[in-house]
């Protein structure tokens, strides 16, 4: 005779109630209604940089900004797409027309990943007053710097550049008027954020060997670029910029080795490279590499410390942590060696490695001013200059 016992009533109300508990919390933490909108909001970010970036390139090759961009308020940009000044017959009154941008400096005009608003309905609710040929950017001309914001952003999320002037709460993506600065003659920017890419331009690196990230001893942001292994004579960064008579080259170090080098084979004129060590930083230039600039008292294995190059013409410059740290006038780099970080570039080879941490590089065609170069420094904090 079977004597088997079934489950009570209250056993299985309990395991139905762990379930739905269960259930809930997986349900809350995928949440893919947030999910969804954390991408619209990266893409909002994606949008705004790249017209930023237009503008000040139209700015640096016209010495002026877009006529058409308000000095007065912030104004919505028009939704021209990928057509020209001379092309477009979309209707842009009241509105920002930045087709002149295109496709010189940007191949597209963007617009917000949830389109224009335009029901009275959704302008009640967003509070966003966009027109039927809108983007829902906005921008202006403030002060002579740059404004663009993105008022469709969600979660809370600030989305904005240029500007401080914003309610509290949730997150600001901003490029102050200093940075804003900083960045006319910018080329590249670096900030190794667990990638390579050029976050200001289209330079984005190559690397050689495996490139590593350390995202628990980086300076700044979300990572740096680590060199692992260098006894191999690799894993390091090339970049598709070559030195210039005319140039600056900023980056945060934290290693022992050549970590920053323009050169070809044989050490011939016009080369450069410097040297970091627990002790001293070195610049070595022209044929042979001899020493051009010394600055001793520096331990850049033990510390992150910045380190800037400045060329102008036949006068370098050397900065340490903001100061000047050296002068060396002879002859000029020229303009066809490659910029390498973390190794001496065309030398795969143990004993020209380096052994440590890079962050924050930035490359400029022009010379920076001392005044600039303390400013990037900025109290042995740094400056991101995306935001």
């Amino acid at each position: 005779m079977s004597n088997k016992k079934g489950f009570t009533l209250l056993e299985v109300l309990l395991v139905v109630g762990i379930i739905a508990i269960l259930a809930g919390i997986v349900i809350l933490a995928i949440n893919p209604a947030r999910q969804l909108a954390q991408a619209r909001n990266a893409e909002r970010a994606s949008d705004i940089k790249q017209i930023n970036n237009a503008i000040i390139q139209y700015y640096i090759d016209n010495s002026i900004y877009p006529a058409t961009a308000s000095t007065t308020a912030l104004e919505e940009i028009c939704d021209t797409g990928s057509a020209s000044s001379t092309e477009h017959t979309v209707d842009c009154d009241g509105l920002t027309d930045l087709s002149i941008l295109v496709p010189t400096y940007i191949v597209s005009i963007p617009v917000d990943p949830q389109g224009p608003v335009t029901s009275f309905l959704d302008k009640l609710i967003t509070k966003v007053l966009a027109a039927t040929n809108g983007t829902s950017y906005y921008t202006m001309i403030e002060n002579k710097k740059v404004v663009i914001t993105a008022p469709q952003a969600e979660l809370d999320v600030i989305i904005a550049i240029g500007t401080t002037t914003v309610a509290e709460g949730g997150e600001v993506i901003v490029c102050d008027t200093t940075c804003q600065a900083l960045r006319v003659g910018l080329v590249a920017y670096y900030p190794f954020d667990n990638d390579i890419d050029d976050y200001f331009g289209e330079n984005d690196a190559t690397e050689v060997g495996t490139v590593t990230f350390n995202g628990t001893d980086n300076f700044l942001g979300d990572a740096c670029f680590e060199v692992v292994n260098p006894t191999n004579g690799d894993n390091f960064v090339n970049t598709p910029l070559t030195s210039d008579p005319v140039q600056t080259i900023s980056l945060w170090a934290k290693g022992n080795g050549f970590v920053l080098s323009s050169c070809l084979p044989g050490h011939d004129d016009g080369s450069f490279i410097i040297l970091a060590t627990d002790s001293y930083v070195e610049l070595r230039s022209i044929a042979g590499w001899e020493p051009s600039i010394t600055v001793t008292g520096v331990n850049v294995n033990a510390n992150w410390t910045h380190i800037v190059l400045v060329n102008d013409n036949a006068n370098h410059y050397l900065y340490i942590n903001g100061q000047l740290g050296g002068t060396y006038s002879g002859n000029s780099v020229t303009g066809d060696k490659p910029i390498a970080l973390g190794h001496i570039t065309y030398y795969p080879l143990a004993n020209y490695t380096y052994d440590g941490l890079i962050d924050e590089s930035a490359i400029w065609s022009r010379a920076l001013t001392p005044t600039e170069v303390s400013q990037l420094y900025n109290s042995g904090s740094g400056r991101s200059l995306i935001q």
